[in-house]
């Protein structure tokens, strides 16, 4: 047996073990998470409903884009179709889904901690950070497809696969056109350097990135079936997200973001015991790492190697996504495993590298404070119940929409949400018609079916939680149209009756 041999089966073992070591990190989280992954509030009310409202609309003929707001690809709609069909379209589906999509990651992580021999400082940040960087449920499948895809890309360039990398690069571009494009040239640049320095010309990089466009090319003809070319065209560029995006002022410096950062209302003692403090100072030796690795290379024009590679990969990646990326303040969630990966590689660097790495475990660990208290005041305070559709609740918040659910029997009653799935969870609503209700992304003709279905209506019932997800969305139709409505105001919900209308509260 070579010594090549037995180094692989070393890494393929190495593999396993590691696996199974981040892989039960993050369904321990997970358990912890359960309560918030699976709430009542986040699912009927908010974003995590609405992978199951766009699968309906989709179903019932409703256009992406065109009928409804939409900022992602076209591919997370095709692939959940055939898993809402298989389990059901439930919010327990969804969840299970994203229980595959965080094990796959957990064997991406795996995998390239094995590959590119991680230290122990590197597998016990990577271990601490696992929850960071891989999410117990992402507000969009859209969001968890790339993660996987991507997560498998560095995987894959971690072993030197260049060709196998980018095309699954270039696959993430029709989950969600975001950083996969960045990515994606990236990845084209390291080909382009390297079959110049070993000679291969023109046709060795040709041979490097042909495969990622016949395979890009082949599942566009596949997108473009199922939802026509235009559809796909719409989809292909971050177009929609961008004007959202700035309709909501978003942005990782001065917009709604650097509310991540700034932690207004807090103590400066918040960055240690919230996931921020970890973020932040990850960023700065991750960036730093890069640089120096990079300029090490540069004035000893020397080859890069996988390490180094990744470790320059996943700083770029992460910097591109501050700079065009980043959102709101939970914007953070969409690409930490560049972070977290990056700053795993850079913490076996060396001497000061490894005690900075260390000085970050202490820092990712204490960072699941606020995880932890928020998780155990969820399990304490919260419970499912079939009145919320097995959603967990408060027992008030249940009560209160108990009360509700009696109301909407024998009246047309809407739901004025602006990302929930509660009229498709409940059947004493009008079916849904919208996907986001958000300032820059809902199109005009949703605007105008809510509106229309709002003047017939007898009942409307708008959320009040916290932040995007609570009040009326923000357009002057749904103003008009529930003028001369009564109020009644409730602790989580305001709901309003149509004057004249017989009221049985």
């Amino acid at each position: 047996m070579g010594l090549s041999t037995v180094k692989e089966n070393d890494a393929a073992r190495s593999q396993y073990k590691l696996f199974f070591l981040f892989a039960a990190g993050l369904i321990a989280v997970g358990l912890l998470r359960l309560p918030d992954s699976l709430s009542f509030d986040n699912v009927a009310l908010c974003d995590l409903g609405s992978n199951l409202t766009a699968h309906f609309l989709v179903a019932h003929r409703y256009q992406p884009t065109l009928d409804f707001g939409y900022a992602y690809g076209l591919l997370p709609l095709l692939l959940t179709r055939f898993w809402f069909v298989a389990f059901g379209l439930n919010p327990f589906a969804y969840q299970a889904l994203m229980v595959a999509c965080g094990l796959a990651m957990a064997w991406a992580l795996a995998t390239i901690a094995a590959r590119l021999a991680f230290g122990v400082v590197g597998i016990a940040l990577m271990f601490i950070a696992a929850g960071v960087a891989v999410q117990a449920t992402y507000p969009s499948y859209a969001h968890a497809l790339e993660a996987v895809l991507l997560s498998f890309a560095l995987a894959e360039q971690a072993q030197e696969r260049f060709r196998s990398a980018l095309v699954l690069a270039a696959v993430s571009i029709l989950a969600k056109p975001n950083m996969g494009y960045v990515y994606a040239l990236v990845l084209i640049l390291l080909a382009a350097i390297e079959t110049r320095k070993s000679g291969a010309g023109v046709g060795g990089f040709i041979r490097i990135v042909l495969p990622a466009g016949v395979v890009f090319l082949a599942i566009s003809i596949v997108l473009c079936v199922a939802y026509g070319p235009g559809l796909l065209f719409r989809t292909l560029f971050p177009v929609s997200g961008a004007v959202a995006y700035h309709a909501l002022n978003y942005g990782f410096f001065t917009g709604a973001g650097s509310a991540f950062w700034r932690q207004p209302g807090h103590s400066w003692l918040i960055y240690f015991v919230d996931v921020s403090g970890f973020w932040i100072a990850g960023t700065i030796f991750l960036v730093s790492a890069a640089t120096w690795q990079f300029g090490r290379i540069i004035l000893a024009q020397s080859s890069l190697n996988p390490r180094s590679e990744v470790l320059v990969t996943c700083a770029i990646v992460h910097v591109g996504f501050l700079v065009l990326g980043f959102g709101n303040r939970w914007s953070w969630i969409y690409y930490s495993y560049f972070l977290v990966i990056g700053c795993a590689i850079a913490a076996d660097m060396g001497g000061s590298a490894r005690r900075i790495g260390i000085l970050l475990c202490v820092l990712a660990f204490f960072s699941w404070t606020d995880v932890v208290f928020y998780g155990r005041r969820l399990w304490r305070t919260t419970e499912p119940d079939a009145v919320t559709a097995g959603l967990w609740a408060s027992p008030v918040e249940r009560a209160e929409w108990l009360g509700i659910l009696s109301e909407t029997r024998g009246r047309k009653a809407v739901m004025l949400d602006t990302a929930g799935a509660a009229d498709l969870l409940f059947p004493g609503f009008e079916q849904p018609n919208t996907l986001f209700l958000f300032k820059g992304l809902m199109t005009p003709a949703e605007i105008q079916r809510k509106a229309a279905e709002i003047s017939k209506a007898d009942l409307v019932v708008v959320p009040k939680i916290g932040g995007t997800c609570g009040g009326v969305p923000p357009a002057p139709e749904f103003d008009a149209a529930i003028t001369g409505f009564g109020l009644t105001r409730e602790k989580y919900f305001d709901v309003y009756h149509r004057e004249g209308a017989d009221s049985r509260r």
